[in-house]
C-alpha cells in the first residue's frame, strides 16, 4: 500500500493536483491512500457550514475532481457519511466550518474499511480524520479492459487512432448489412490496435523514467564527492498517465439503514429491494381492479387476428425472415 500525506496551497493553485498525480504514476498499481489538508472541499452543500454562492466551482476545485477522478480515488468518509454535517478547520475571520482535511483512497480497498470518523480539534486548528482497515486476502485484480484516454492527448497518438478508425472503416464500410455489426466488429479491432498501442508507450514511458533515475543516481554520486556540484541536479519530469479504474458500486445503504461495502452485503441487498418490490403484498381488490380497467378502452384481436397468431408458422414465412 502506498501513503501520501500532503499540504495544498490555501490559494487557487491548479498545477498542484496535476503535479501530485504526475508524481503518483509509480505507485498506480498498488492500493492508494491520499491524506493531509486539501485546503478545498469536494461538495459545497455538505462540506461548509455555510453554502458557497458560486456560479461555478473554481479552478483548483475542479482540478481536485480531476485528481481523484484521474487516480481513481474515493472520498472514504463521505462515502461512509453520505448525509453527515461535520467538519475539520474552523475559520474565525469568515465565521466558517469546512471540511478541507480527508483521506481518499483507492475504489478496490473501500471493502477493507471499517470505519472513518473525524477527531475532536483539540492540539491543532484542524481536526484529526480516523480510518481504520482490515485486510482482506485475494482483492480483486483489474477488471474489463478500459481505453487509456491519456493517449487522446497526445498529438501523434491521437492521430495514429485515427488513422486506424479510418483505415478500419475504408476497409469494411459496406461490407455488412447493418452498422451495428460493423460498429461490434469495430470494437474488438480497435481495442487491439489501442492495447498495443499502449503497451510500447508504456515501455518508451519507463525507459525515460530509468534514464531520469540512472541520470539522477549519477548525479547523487558526484555530489557525494564533490557537493558543490550538487546543483545541478535538474527536477525528474514525471510523465502523466491516466488510468481510468474500474467502475463498481461502492456501497449501498440497506434496509436496515446501514451501509453495505462488501460484495455479498451489496448483492443481497439489492435481492432483498427486488424481491419485496415484485412481490405481492395482501389480497387484490377486485372492485377497485374492476372500476380503474373499467374506465380504459384496451383494443382486442378480432377472431381472424387471434386464428393467424394461433397457426402454425409457414416455411414461407421462415423463409422471408431469414
Amino acid at each position: 500500500i502506498a501513503l501520501a500525506n500532503i499540504y495544498a496551497p490555501n490559494t487557487p493553485d491548479t498545477v498542484f493536483f496535476t503535479t501530485l498525480q504526475a508524481l503518483l504514476i509509480d505507485v498506480q498499481g498498488i492500493p492508494l491512500i491520499v491524506g493531509g489538508d486539501f485546503n478545498q472541499i469536494i461538495d459545497p452543500y455538505l462540506d461548509r457550514s455555510r453554502v458557497e454562492k458560486l456560479w461555478k466551482p473554481p479552478p483548483d476545485r475542479e482540478a481536485l475532481y480531476g485528481f481523484i477522478s484521474g487516480c481513481g480515488l474515493v472520498d472514504i468518509w463521505r462515502l461512509v457519511h453520505p448525509q453527515s454535517l461535520e467538519f475539520t478547520f474552523r475559520s474565525a475571520p469568515h465565521n466558517t466550518r469546512t471540511r478541507i482535511d480527508m483521506l481518499l483512497i483507492s475504489k478496490n480497498i473501500v471493502n477493507s474499511v471499517k470505519s472513518c470518523e473525524i477527531g475532536i480539534r483539540a492540539l491543532s486548528d484542524h481536526a484529526p480524520v480516523d480510518l481504520m482497515l482490515q485486510w482482506e486476502t485475494g482483492m480483486p485484480k483489474k477488471g474489463r479492459w478500459h481505453m487509456n484516454t491519456s493517449l487522446l492527448q497526445v498529438g501523434g497518438h491521437k492521430e495514429e487512432i485515427r488513422a486506424i478508425v479510418c483505415e478500419y472503416l475504408e476497409l469494411n464500410e459496406g461490407s455488412v448489412p447493418a452498422n451495428a455489426l460493423l460498429w461490434e466488429a469495430g470494437k474488438a479491432y480497435f481495442r487491439g490496435h489501442i492495447m498495443a498501442l499502449s503497451s510500447r508507450v508504456r515501455r518508451e514511458n519507463l525507459g525515460k523514467i530509468r534514464e531520469l533515475e540512472q541520470c539522477i543516481k549519477d548525479l547523487e554520486s558526484v555530489m557525494g564527492s564533490s557537493p558543490s556540484q550538487g546543483k545541478e541536479i535538474q527536477e525528474l519530469v514525471n510523465l502523466v498517465r491516466q488510468q481510468e479504474m474500474r467502475r463498481w458500486i461502492l456501497a449501498v445503504s440497506a434496509a436496515d439503514s446501514s451501509l453495505r461495502t462488501d460484495p455479498k452485503g451489496i448483492s443481497g441487498a439489492f435481492r432483498l429491494f427486488y424481491s419485496n418490490l415484485y412481490s405481492t403484498k395482501g389480497e387484490v381488490e377486485e372492485a377497485a381492479y374492476e372500476d380503474f380497467s373499467g374506465e380504459l378502452e384496451i383494443p382486442e384481436l378480432s377472431q381472424s387476428d387471434r386464428d393467424l397468431l394461433d397457426s402454425p408458422i409457414t416455411a414461407a414465412e421462415v423463409h422471408s425472415a431469414i
